[in-house]
């Protein structure tokens, strides 16, 4: 007896760096399915590594791309990126400088609202 129905998509080479590129970039699965051209389930059953790993690997190759700029692109580009790397990864933030004394209001002067 013959099968019927279609047959099983196989994604070309082309189709699992489309859907890589598309997961990295963070665009939902139901637009990636809509440009393949398949149902929802087809790249989640046929394509899930890429679906697993096009984000994370993209956020490592911006990762490398910014530390070289922290520590070896121009001045100007080493001292923006080494300030947003430090803020990301070592949680390193801008403090506000403390009050001077004279902004302070005397004790004597406060009211009890």
């Amino acid at each position: 007896m013959a099968r019927r129905g279609r047959p099983a998509w196989q994604p070309s080479a082309r189709e699992r760096e489309t859907v890589k590129t598309m997961t990295a970039f963070g665009i939902p699965q139901g637009a990636i399915c809509a440009v393949l051209k398949v149902t929802r389930p087809t790249p989640e059953k046929r394509c899930r590594h890429e679906l697993d790993v096009g984000l994370a690997e993209a956020n490592a190759a911006v990762a490398a791309s910014m530390y070289r700029m922290a520590t070896k692109g121009p001045y100007s580009v080493r001292f923006s990126a080494a300030k947003y790397w430090l803020a990301c990864r070592a949680r390193w933030r801008d403090v506000d400088p403390p009050t001077p004394f004279d902004m302070l209001i005397p004790l004597d002067r406060m009211t009890d609202e």
